[in-house]
């Protein structure tokens, strides 16, 4: 199927919606995931480095910023 592999390929969402009486739901819970993904991407940073090609990197991330309570790491971007 199209929608599936497409949305594989994107890492989006596909909802099959069979009767108008569930878009009024699917539409609130949209809506939730956008004021999440907004509340961490309002404060999200992307840091990027290259390393020599004979060499393993090694990375460390710290915060002196006392008003941070946690970090989360991603190698894609993606939140967990």
């Amino acid at each position: 199927m199209v929608s599936d592999t497409l949305t594989k390929q994107t890492g989006g969402r596909f909802e099959s919606i069979a009767g108008t009486t569930r878009l009024p739901a699917l539409l609130l819970e949209f809506a939730d995931q956008i004021a999440r993904s907004n509340l961490v991407q309002s404060h999200q940073y992307r840091i990027t480095c290259d390393r020599p090609p004979s060499k393993t990197p090694k990375i460390s991330v710290s915060m002196s910023n006392p008003k941070v309570a946690n970090m989360t790491l991603s190698l894609n971007g993606n939140v967990p």
